[in-house]
């Protein structure tokens, strides 16, 4: 379903998540948490309110990530989007519009006409605010929304014109190795000889790095996980207690990746109409909310060639704590 966004002239919301059935959303979550040990998939966070604690993590002075990969983006901007006219940008898992905003910052304003700009992500608070956001410092920018499921939005991605995939933050990170083996395979199918993918990967590090960056002082990391518990209560008409769980972050080294939980502090007893029995939720029992797999320099080539990719150039910073590898399709 698309539709012009009430405010923003010119701008349009292509919604598919509209036509994702809710009984589909609600069977793969009852599913997750009846695995052992329990799940939530991960998707859920980014609710309005998930995605505005995420929008505050990325400001931490302990989640180097973003400021990171912003100032490796800052340096090589310009080399980035230069070319010929008519390039469309499509970021995936688009969140705010601060990463895109530093590659619009260096294409000429009378290029911008010519410039087309696809977010896709769940949140359509995030698609409204960057768009307006975005239509008022770049006047002629071509924005066309999309609410999706990024995984699942391959067949949605225009194919004309020169374009640029940003896949940012890390969220490759995210998805199980199948599944991030299948995005990548699909967008390599789906791009052209002068297309480019933008991949953003958190480099493997010490522990004490990274498991700072996942438990904040300020408790902002934890209060973003508990919410997924309030997403999941709408979902499924629950009664999860998210304030009688605890947040629990830390790397797993023999899997490479840093895993979030939230750990009952209590029994708890979780109805649902949708269940047919309810969830009894044992003290300490965890359930696993969020994977986020950090790389080497060896999994980045092996993921790339695996998926039909080569690699263009690998950008990165000083302490090499993140890295943007610039793919093409092989």
């Amino acid at each position: 379903m698309e539709m012009a966004e009430p405010g923003i002239a010119d701008v349009m919301i292509c919604d598919r998540l509209r036509q994702r059935d809710a009984m589909e959303s609600r069977a793969e979550v009852i599913s997750s948490l009846r695995e052992s040990p329990r799940r939530i998939p991960s998707r859920l966070f980014y609710d309005s309110r998930g995605s505005e604690l995420f929008e505050e993590i990325t400001g931490l002075p302990e989640y180097y990530p973003t400021r990171t990969e912003r100032s490796i983006l800052q340096r090589h901007s310009a080399r980035l989007v230069g070319g010929p006219a008519g390039l469309n940008i499509v970021e995936l898992g688009s969140g705010d519009c601060s990463k895109v905003s530093i590659l619009l910052e260096a294409i000429p304003r009378e290029c911008l006409p010519s410039t087309g700009y696809i977010p896709v992500d769940v949140s359509r608070s995030a698609l409204t605010k960057s768009a307006r956001t975005l239509r008022e410092a770049y006047p002629g920018l071509r924005i066309r929304c999309l609410r999706a499921d990024f995984c699942r939005c391959m067949s949605m991605i225009p194919a004309n014109g020169r374009k640029l995939v940003l896949f940012l933050g890390g969220t490759i990170g995210n998805l199980p190795e199948s599944g991030a083996h299948r995005l990548l395979r699909g967008l390599a199918g789906s791009m052209g000889p002068d297309d480019r993918l933008l991949l953003g990967l958190d480099m493997l590090k010490d522990r004490d790095v990274l498991e700072r960056a996942y438990n904040d002082s300020q408790g902002v990391t934890a209060e973003f996980n508990r919410n997924i518990l309030r997403v999941t209560n709408r979902l499924l008409d629950s009664n999860f207690k998210p304030d009688q769980y605890v947040h629990r972050a830390f790397l797993n080294a023999e899997q490479s990746r840093v895993e979030m939980h939230l750990e009952a502090s209590g029994p708890q007893r979780v109805s649902s109409p949708w269940l047919d029995d309810p969830l009894q939720v044992q003290n300490g029992e965890r359930i696993h909310t969020e994977s986020s797999r950090k790389y080497t320099t060896d999994d980045m080539e092996s993921l790339a060639h695996n998926a039909g990719f080569a690699i263009r150039d690998v950008l990165t910073d000083a302490r090499q704590r993140f890295s943007l590898a610039e793919l093409e399709r092989a």
